[in-house]
């Protein structure tokens, strides 16, 4: 996954700041991260302040971890950051045991406080049929922290 390719387009990146002092134990893990999950792409997706009513609400892709044909998913991979200030690198990573089915990667700038983020990359379906682990990633500094989930290719 430090390999994966830099994505240039299908890119979307929410933020939501939260004012939090967070604890001793906290200030330790400058973030971490939350899921990844995987939808059908529709546009307008990820959002922050897009459910009615619940102003800190994350819009996602219905989760779907079955890829149909001719499909564009999205891949959503979410973090909290405590005290982390800088750049973060966010991928995803597709495999099948050791092969790399696909892979991308987004630095995401200017964490400057406390908050949740998402980041929804959007990847025309690969060729591969099976069953497959999808992986998130982010890196902010030196720290990395994974987070996996099932895909079953049609």
């Amino acid at each position: 996954m430090d390999f994966a390719p830099l994505a240039t387009s299908g890119v979307t990146i929410r933020a939501f700041p939260m004012t939090i002092q967070p604890s001793q134990e906290a200030k330790a893990t400058t973030f971490f991260t939350n899921f990844v999950a995987s939808g059908i792409a529709q546009a307008g997706l990820p959002c922050f302040n897009c459910v009615s009513g619940v102003p800190s609400a994350l819009g996602l892709p219905d989760p779907y971890n079955y890829v149909p044909s001719n499909t564009v998913m999205q891949y959503n991979v979410a973090w909290t950051n405590l005290t982390y200030k800088g750049s973060c690198t966010v991928s995803i990573a597709i495999t099948a045991g050791k092969k790399v089915i696909d892979s991308a990667s987004f630095n995401v700038t200017g964490i400057n406080g406390a908050g949740g983020y998402d980041i929804g990359l959007n990847r025309p379906r690969p060729t591969y049929s099976g069953r497959a682990v999808l992986t998130g990633k982010v890196k902010c500094g030196v720290p990395t922290s994974l987070v996996h989930a099932p895909l079953m290719f049609q």
